[in-house]
């Protein structure tokens, strides 16, 4: 056969022949196997594309770029063979991109669509928008993949208003883009719109599948709403997707777990013909986030008997529970599984809930042994240490803290500034330095447009009798609410400034805010004062 094929050079065959050999073979064949098989540069980027896919597969991406290093000629094809490659990093990934047009080489349809995910994933905002200018100019933008692409790309920036004027304007819309758009919305949070497109979907005639009803059941989870979550359960129980698809069926068990309705969840359990583990955790949660610690419990140590390992998502649940309840015991125990199945050391969200949970119990020795004993110090971690320190009064500990932080090269975040703030408030009487040291940051940051940070910020600084740069403070926040309000009330009034907070709360009570119960206070003497303008101040009460 291979003497055959060296006779008649014929160009189907040889490639059949490559693909034969490259396809069966469990490691990556030497390019120069194919050597007296072929003589033009065209062949051997065909060797090399199908060597650099082989390595690739056997998830040796360092061979595959040494061997793309190597190669004299390449086309299109084998940059989209990296780039769409899960092994590379983003950055490195998003550079092959970039070098393609420096060579001249032109994107096909698999590239865009394989950068614009790739942008997606990891977050590349800018950059994903560039790749979009570049589909427009070469006229990629009414493909059905490219055009999908980006608008899960601006739905993944929540950027629903580009993604749906995206969406609009595509000439043909298949299913899989009509799911992009649920889940965008549904990460979003945005029910409205969320059922707005189903409703469009199924006037446009295109049938939703599992996936479909699993962000559709999602969103009503979230929302709780229960009347349109019975509506798609008669949906998927009509198209037979409860007995067919786990994951529908566990969307089921969540909805009616975070609706409450804890006999509904437990009959779609049993529905299940094959239970896995999001079955089970979604109910042991739902019943820990209801403060039920007897059922939790009981549903928990019956999931360990079936052979099912806890999730992180029903651990978190149990460390709230015991952060609510204040029972450090239940916490313990917890923590002991947390030990047990591994979550100390892989799950960043259980190490922030134990610290968090110690805290909250006041045993913030225990919260201190959990953070001094991660393995890697997390964004996450350092708050909910902050916030338990903040908790038990230990200010100078919480600005010591965030200079570690600073030291250790963890970013701090509008959770760290405003925790800071507070810490700072309470403590030394020069800490009016450090506030505006910490003002600076938060400029530098960006993060002192977030309400908390602002609201801390106007408490410190009335606390120094500063009061006129809380006001300046005030004025930048666009739609304050009652914490808002409340910081700079409690400003005046700690300055001695009354009528000042009183003008401040009647403002408030125009603009349709709520009163907290320090601003009732406030509200009540607003009355009294009015009262006085009608009728005569009473001389005793007795």
């Amino acid at each position: 056969m291979y003497k055959q094929l060296q006779t008649k050079c014929c160009r189907k065959l040889k490639i059949t022949f490559i693909r034969a050999i490259t396809t069966t073979s469990t490691t990556p064949t030497p390019s120069n196997t194919f050597i007296p098989i072929f003589n033009n540069a065209t062949d051997y980027i065909y060797i090399n594309n199908r060597q650099i896919n082989a390595f690739i597969k056997s998830k040796n991406p360092n061979s595959a770029l040494e061997l793309f290093h190597n190669m004299q000629f390449r086309d299109t094809v084998t940059y989209n063979l990296l780039i769409s490659s899960s092994c590379l990093p983003p950055k490195k990934a998003f550079h092959l991109f970039t070098q393609m047009g420096l060579f001249g080489i032109r994107e096909s349809s698999t590239t865009f669509a394989s950068v614009i995910a790739l942008c997606t994933n990891a977050g590349f905002c800018i950059e994903g928008s560039q790749v979009h200018c570049r589909v427009v100019k070469f006229g990629f933008l009414n493909n059905v993949f490219v055009g999908g692409a980006l608008v899960g790309f601006y739905m993944g920036f929540k950027l629903s208003g580009v993604a749906v004027e995206l969406f609009d304007e595509l000439p043909e819309r298949n299913l899989a883009v009509w799911n992009v758009m649920l889940r965008g919305f549904c990460e979003m949070g945005d029910l409205e719109e969320l059922l707005g497109f189903y409703s469009r979907m199924c006037f446009e005639g295109v049938e939703p599948n599992e996936v479909s009803f699993c962000y559709l059941l999602r969103g009503c989870s979230s929302n709780r709403r229960f009347h349109e979550g019975r509506m798609f359960q008669s949906c998927v129980l009509k198209m037979g997707l409860v007995e067919s698809n786990v994951f529908v069926a566990n969307g089921l068990v969540d909805f009616y777990s975070s609706c409450g309705c804890f006999v509904g969840a437990r009959k779609c359990l049993e529905e299940i013909k094959f239970e896995d583990v999001i079955s089970w955790n979604s109910l042991v949660s739902v019943y820990a986030d209801n403060n039920l610690v007897i059922e939790a419990l009981e549903f928990f140590n019956f999931m360990l008997k079936c052979g099912h390992w806890p999730s992180v998502r029903s651990i978190v649940s149990f460390l709230n529970l015991c952060s609510r309840t204040k029972d450090t015991g239940l916490g313990k125990q917890i923590h002991c599984c947390v030990v047990k199945f591994g979550f100390d050391e892989s799950s960043v969200f259980v190490q922030s809930a134990l610290i968090d949970m110690y805290g909250k119990c006041l045993d913030i020795e225990s919260s201190v042994a959990v953070f001094e004993c991660l393995p890697k110090r997390t964004l996450e971690c350092s708050n909910s240490l902050m916030t338990s320190l903040s908790h038990f009064g230990a200010s100078e500990d919480v600005v010591e803290l965030f200079g570690l932080m600073v030291d250790e090269g963890i970013m701090p975040d509008e959770v760290t500034v405003s925790t800071t703030l507070k810490a700072l408030s309470v403590s030394a009487p020069a800490s009016f330095t450090s506030s505006l040291l910490l003002h600076c940051f938060a400029l530098k940051s960006g993060v002192e447009g977030d309400t908390a940070v602002a609201c801390s910020l106007m408490d410190a600084y009335s606390r120094c009798g500063h009061v006129e740069l809380s006001h300046q403070i005030f004025e930048t926040v666009r739609t304050p609410n009652a914490i808002g309000f409340t910081s700079m009330i409690n400003g005046y009034a700690r300055n001695g400034m009354g009528k000042e907070g009183l003008s401040l709360l009647h403002a408030m009570i125009e603009k349709g805010v709520k009163p907290d119960a320090i601003g009732d206070i406030f509200h009540a003497w607003w009355i009294f004062y009015a009262v006085q303008d009608f009728y005569t101040k009473p001389k005793s009460f007795f």
